[in-house]
């Protein structure tokens, strides 16, 4: 009968030791799973942020190529404009280089 006791207690002291590594490794992967979330949570904002930053530069670029653009299309309409009054001068022989100043 003591030896029975003895047998059980043992087993019963095992078991117990069992169930507690059990229960520490269960708040342990709770404890994991928690911060996992949170960290999956704090990447969606970081992306949310992200994205919001990506909107607003490529807001700016479309604006800056746009400004590029119009500055691209005045040069180019100046540079023809310019071209096109020295050709007339040109035909007309109103180069201002080859005149004198009233010799």
């Amino acid at each position: 009968l003591l030896e029975s006791e003895d047998h059980y207690e043992g087993e019963r002291k095992d078991l117990t030791g069992r169930l507690e590594a059990l229960d520490s490794i269960v708040r342990m992967l709770e404890l994991k799973h928690k911060n996992s979330l949170d960290h999956a949570s704090r990447l969606e904002e970081r992306e949310n942020e992200l994205k919001k930053e990506y909107s607003k530069l490529h807001e700016r670029y479309t604006e800056l190529f746009k400004t590029h653009m119009d500055y691209m299309e005045r040069t180019k309409l100046l540079l023809s404009t310019a071209s096109d009054r020295s050709e007339v001068r040109g035909r007309l022989g109103l180069n201002p280089v080859g005149r004198s100043s009233g010799e």
